[in-house]
């Protein structure tokens, strides 16, 4: 993947090179993980550490008998480290603090990791790193806690431009988007229960972005903050302006957008990262934490992992989704001014939300779906927090819960993971099962026809299932009892799930473009050979898709890409492959009853333990996968392996590639793109385990 690499034999992410520095990334890292841990690993290159650290090493192997030295090079490259972390949490925002330290933590739990070069994600002290995380905001507010306190107090009550005596007057701070006025032309700042304003001059302008800072652009989150002291009127002019100069302008996100509504509400667009499986007409609910009196707004991270019991989650805004836009990452919502202030003033302090789907009834003739097939488990909900392992307050909703083990005398989850940071003995909640709640199976290998069971055969399958992973179960709660209860697979014990399309296509590409500053025509001219086109109605879009299918080496090793376009020659969906391990992927084109779809595939084999999955999909008008069918299958260590039920398992393999063509394959390290059915290939009688 140009400079970055993907390799199993690496415990965490690290930079290693001179000249042309290369990333090398773990294979099984998770792709919500890839973003912030590769742009923490271009930081380093960016600002030359790969180049400080190895003449730090040089020097340290001339002077091995000096201590000093020795602390020197310790002392520098955790600070490297937590500069970089500092340079992340810039650019991506603090509401990734709990999942980038769970990431750091995960890379350097168990591991020897050789401080030195080349420079690894998991070393450079973690545990102070993590602490620096958590703690970190960017230091040239120069603001006191009294002060930060004070400021979200003082914005929601100065919005209305009150004043007061000279010697109650606090930091006055206000949170908008900056947009280009309709009437004006220029760029101004709308901020919810003023409208729009001009943006104030001031003495710092923070920026969101480590680098290339152009100023304030359209889409920006922006916090302006005024110094005590004099009193900061807003003058009624078109639009509003402020009466005196900002302390500071700092950028808290970007990617926004906000408007006025005629009734006197907001337009305002959301990541879709906080609810990725929305559609339109769903509703979200949106929650906000509130603290006790006296803790911060900037110390909400510590406060979940050492004292959970100050924060409580608040519903602040039940609305509608009214478009999602997953090449823009928007999510649509209407707000109320006072409910648009609440998310732009806390967002990445707490702010969180939980899907509603609509109540709509998908069929698929394809995976054996109908009317009949009962009810569909939607694969989201929310995860258990501190404050509820330790207080058992439960927002009602559906949360999805991993389940080390289920007490049947107290019909309660004993055991479950519980949030980053947390000892077992530190939970005194154990979820109960309401009297009655409603148990739930899905039976099927690779889609989800939930059956309903009693407690006793759900508690075994969850304990037949624990043997080898903890069991992810679906719970909805009311009243802070579990009165539905669904289990994603009752083959667990065998190694048998239905499996969720995670992936949605090739990403690697992407990140080589923007590596190598180069357009796609010519990343496939210098590195790529076309080798097949075709055309397949694929795709929800108008008209036929057109199919490329290349071979070719971008520096480590050969490697191909499958290219989906639509009519209109817009790009909608990229697959890859690659003859390292890592990168093996099987991409096959077909159509059963009349209804085309795709297919990639997996086959990992290792003698003594082993994994294969296939997704069947099809794509929208947008290029966005939508699944059709998915199934895992793992084999070795714990898990018994039971022939007959493999026989099932290979057989709905078998059935979608009986009716597929390859596309492109790099099965053990070999290429391949010819037009062939491989259901002999890969079925029962290949891979059934002796």
């Amino acid at each position: 993947m140009g400079r970055v690499f993907c390799t199993d034999a690496a415990a965490t992410p690290f930079v290693i090179g001179f000249l042309s520095p290369r990333i090398y990334l773990p294979k099984d890292l998770p792709q919500k993980d890839r973003e912030y841990i590769l742009l923490h690993e271009r930081i380093h290159i960016r600002r030359g550490d790969h180049l400080t650290r190895a003449a730090a090493y040089l020097a340290l192997c001339l002077h091995w008998f000096n201590p000093l030295v020795w602390l020197a090079f310790f002392l520098s490259g955790r600070d490297m480290e937590m500069a970089c972390d500092e340079a992340v949490l810039r650019r991506a925002g603090n509401q990734i603090k709990k999942e980038y330290s769970t990431s750091l933590l995960a890379l350097a739990s168990g591991r020897r990791i050789t401080v030195g070069i080349p420079l690894a994600f998991g070393e450079g002290d973690p545990k102070n790193r993590i602490q620096n995380i958590l703690r970190y905001k960017k230091p040239a507010l120069g603001l006191t806690a009294a002060a930060l306190a004070a400021c979200v107090l003082t914005a929601v009550f100065l919005l209305g431009n009150p004043g007061g005596s000279e010697g109650e007057r606090e930091e006055q701070v206000f949170y908008g988007v900056v947009t280009e006025s309709e009437e004006s032309g220029g760029d101004v700042v709308l901020i919810p229960k003023l409208g729009e304003m001009e943006i104030p001059d001031a003495e710092t302008v923070e920026p969101y972005y480590e680098f290339d800072f152009d100023g304030l652009v359209p889409g920006y989150l922006v916090r302006i903050t005024f110094s005590p002291g004099e009193e900061t009127k807003i003058l009624e002019t078109h639009p509003g302006r402020f009466s005196r100069a900002a302390d500071s302008i700092e950028v808290m996100g970007e990617g926004f957008a906000l408007q006025t509504t005629p009734d006197g509400g907001y337009l305002l667009t959301i990541p879709i990262g906080m609810a990725p499986e929305a559609e339109e007409g769903d509703t979200l609910d949106l929650y906000h934490a509130v603290l006790e009196e006296g803790t911060l707004q900037e110390n909400y991270h510590l406060y979940m992992l050492e004292a959970p019991e100050k924060i409580r989650k608040e519903l602040f805004s039940e609305t509608r989704v009214l478009a999602v836009d997953p090449e823009g990452y928007d999510i649509l919502v209407e707000l109320s001014g006072e409910e648009a202030e609440i998310f732009l003033s806390e967002f990445g302090f707490g702010v969180s939300c939980e899907l509603k789907k609509a109540e709509t009834q998908e069929t698929s003739q394809l995976a054996g779906q109908n009317e009949e097939t009962g009810s569909e488990l939607e694969l989201s909900g929310q995860e258990i927090d501190g404050q509820m392992a330790v207080s058992g307050e439960v927002p009602d909703g559906l949360y999805r819960v991993y389940v080390r083990s289920i007490s049947r005398s107290s019909r309660c989850i004993d055991r479950y993971v519980l949030p980053f940071g947390m000892e077992e003995d530190e939970a005194v909640w154990f979820p109960a099962f309401a009297e009655d709640c409603v148990f739930y199976v899905n039976r099927e290998m690779d889609h989800i026809r939930l059956e309903e069971i009693d407690f006793e055969e759900f508690a075994e399958l969850v304990s037949e299932g624990t043997k080898w992973q903890n069991v992810e179960v679906y719970c909805t709660f009311r009243d802070g009892l579990i009165e539905r209860a669904e289990l994603m697979s009752s083959y667990l014990g065998q190694g048998i799930s239905y499996q969720p399309l995670l992936s949605t296509g090739s990403t690697w590409m992407e990140d080589l473009r923007e590596m190598e500053e180069t357009s796609l025509e010519e990343m496939l001219a210098q590195f790529y050979e076309l080798v097949r086109t075709e055309e397949a109605d694929v795709s929800d879009a108008p008209g036929m898709e057109r199919i490329e299918i290349y071979l070719g080496d971008v520096g480590d090793g050969d490697s191909g890409l499958v290219l989906f376009y639509d009519r209109d020659g817009n790009l909608l969906h990229t697959e890859d492959a690659h003859q390292a391990r890592a990168g093996w992927n099987n991409v096959y084109a077909g159509e059963r009853d009349g209804v085309p779809y795709l297919m990639t595939m997996h086959i990992e084999d290792r003698e003594m333990h082993g994994e294969y999955w296939y997704q069947v999909f099809r794509l929208d008008e947008a290029g966005t996968p939508r699944q059709i069918a998915g199934s895992d299958f793992v084999w070795g260590d714990s898990i018994v392996y039971d022939d007959d039920l493999f026989r099932q398992w290979a057989d709905g393999l078998e059935r979608y590639l009986a009716d597929a063509h390859l596309l492109l394959s790099s099965q053990e390290g070999e290429l391949r793109a010819e037009a062939v059915c491989e259901a002999d290939r890969y079925c029962y009688e290949t891979l059934r385990r002796p």
